[in-house]
């Protein structure tokens, strides 16, 4: 996939448009700087999307649910991400006020 900065939902595209069209599943999965809840919004459309297919192979369907599966981890990681900033900040502003 080259140089080229790929967000959630083009990426997903691609994966679904090159699997309908050529037969082909990706085997990585870029680094996505989406927002969490974008990241986990489009791991659920592409296992919508494995799920619909009937006549996917047992080997298909395993690359597949490894794709969605590995933005399912972006996801998780950048919720984990953004709650812990959250709490230290948090833990910050109590730490100030009880200084004051």
């Amino acid at each position: 996939m080259g140089e080229r900065h790929w967000n959630a939902t083009s990426w997903r595209r691609l994966v679904e448009c090159t699997y309908l069209v050529k037969g082909e599943v990706y085997t990585q999965v870029p680094t996505f700087d989406d927002l969490p809840r974008d990241l986990y919004n489009e791991a659920i459309h592409l296992s919508d999307f494995v799920d619909e297919l009937d006549t996917l192979s047992a080997e298909d369907t395993l690359a597949l649910r490894q794709l969605y599966l590995a933005v399912y981890r972006q996801a998780y990681d950048a919720f984990a991400a953004y709650f812990e900033q959250e709490n230290m900040k948090v833990i910050i502003s109590v730490e100030t006020t009880i200084v004051q």
